[in-house]
C-alpha cells in the first residue's frame, strides 16, 4: 500500500487506513513510519489489533495497555504455538520461523537481514514450511484438536489461534469505529492471498489484487472486483476508482 497519491487522497478525506497483515508488530511499525501513518493495525493474521494510545478518544473494550498501544488480543501466545510445532517435529518435517533464524528467513523471503530480524519477533503465530504437503491435512486436524488452526499465505503456512483470522479482526476495528463515529459507514478491503479471504468477505467493498503468475482469489459470499494490476499499482488504482465517484 505504498501508492503515495492514493494514500494522500485517503488522508485528505479523513479515511482511516488500517493495515491488516501477517507481518509482526515490529515490521508494521517500520512500515507505518515509512508511510507517515499513525493508525490502528492488525498483525499476524488477526492475532492482535493495536490502537495507538494517541487515539485515546476511542472506546476499546477488552483491551490491555501495551505501550504505546491498546491491544485487543484475538490469538494465543506465541509460546503455545511454538510448543505445538516443537512437539511434532519428530513426526512432521516442519520448519518454522522459530527454527530458522534471521539468515534463513531472509533467504526464503528475500527480506533484508534487518527486516528478517523484525519478522522473527512474533507474538501470536508461526509461519512454517512442511516438507510433505500430504501431511498437511493431518497437521490441520491435530492443530484443531489443540485449539489452533492453519492458514495459508503467499509463501508459508501459518499456525494461528483457532478463534483468530483477519475477518474477525476487521469486525473488531469496524465496530469500534462505528460506535465512535456513529451511524453507518462503508468498509473497503484489498487482498491477494487465501488468508485475506475472511477479511474480504466481511467488508462492503472487497477488492482482489491479482497475483503474478497465479490465479486470483475467488470470493464466495459477495461480489467484489478484481484490480487491473498486481501489487501497489493495483492497490492504488482500485482505491482511487472506488472513492473518487463518492467524493468528487
Amino acid at each position: 500500500i505504498r501508492d503515495r497519491p492514493a494514500l494522500e487522497r485517503l488522508r485528505d478525506l479523513g479515511i482511516p487506513i488500517v493495515m491488516v497483515t501477517s507481518k509482526t508488530r515490529a515490521e508494521v511499525e517500520v512500515l507505518q513510519r515509512e508511510m507517515g501513518l499513525e493508525e490502528a493495525f492488525v498483525v499476524e493474521n488477526g492475532g492482535g489489533v493495536f490502537f495507538p494510545d494517541s487515539h485515546g478518544e476511542l472506546e476499546i473494550p477488552d483491551s490491555t495497555m501495551v505501550s504505546p498501544y491498546r491491544l485487543v488480543t484475538l490469538g494465543v501466545p506465541y509460546s503455545e504455538v511454538r510448543r505445538f510445532i516443537e512437539d511434532r517435529q519428530s513426526r512432521f518435517d516442519i520448519e518454522g520461523f522459530g527454527d530458522m533464524g534471521a539468515a534463513r528467513i531472509a533467504e526464503l523471503t528475500g527480506l533484508p537481514m534487518a527486516q528478517a530480524r523484525l519478522a522473527e519477533r512474533r507474538d501470536f503465530t508461526e509461519p512454517f514450511l512442511i516438507a510433505d504437503p500430504e501431511q498437511l491435512a493431518t497437521l490441520v486436524e491435530e492443530a484443531a484438536a489443540a485449539g489452533l488452526a492453519v492458514t495459508t499465505g503467499g509463501r508459508f503456512h501459518h499456525l494461528i489461534g483457532a478463534r483468530q483470522d483477519k475477518g474477525r479482526a476487521v469486525d473488531v476495528v469496524t465496530e469500534i469505529f462505528r460506535r465512535h463515529w456513529g451511524g453507518e459507514m462503508e468498509t473497503i478491503a484489498l487482498g491477494d492471498s487465501p488468508n485475506d479471504l475472511p477479511m474480504l468477505e466481511r467488508v462492503d467493498h472487497p477488492i482482489v489484487i491479482p497475483r503474478v503468475g497465479g490465479p486470483s482469489l475467488q470470493l464466495q459470499k459477495r461480489r467484489g472486483r478484481v484490480a487491473k494490476h498486481h501489487g501497489s499499482l493495483g492497490w492504488g488504482e482500485a482505491v482511487r476508482e472506488l472513492i473518487e465517484p463518492l467524493y468528487s
